[in-house]
């Protein structure tokens, strides 16, 4: 029987695995399209940025948000139906004998 984890194929390709990272780790810092080195990461001033919108104040406004969009919901899924129906029925897929 043969033993695995001790062939030389394997370690050679962790000596070549080694060398790759040490290399990787090795690397100059990535450059900007002009050729200067880029900069640090800067994020926006989080107080400059909009709040969020919040809830419709009253209950029925939100109630009628809601309908709309299931009302919205339910008619893209009867046009989806609709259109299946549509593929169904006027397009011929040819049979795989050819005939």
């Amino acid at each position: 029987m043969k033993k695995r984890g001790n062939s030389k194929g394997g370690r050679l390709f962790a000596a070549g695995l080694g060398l790759v990272s040490l290399l990787a780790g090795c690397t100059p810092p990535p450059h900007s399209p002009g050729g200067t080195a880029a900069g640090p990461v800067t994020y926006p001033d989080l107080a400059t940025l909009p709040g969020h919108p919040g809830l419709p104040p009253d209950a029925g406004e939100r109630a009628a948000l809601l309908n709309g969009l299931e009302d919205a919901h339910q008619a893209n899924t009867e046009a989806g139906d609709n259109l299946n129906r549509e593929i169904e029925n006027d397009f011929e897929i040819p049979s795989a004998s050819g005939n």
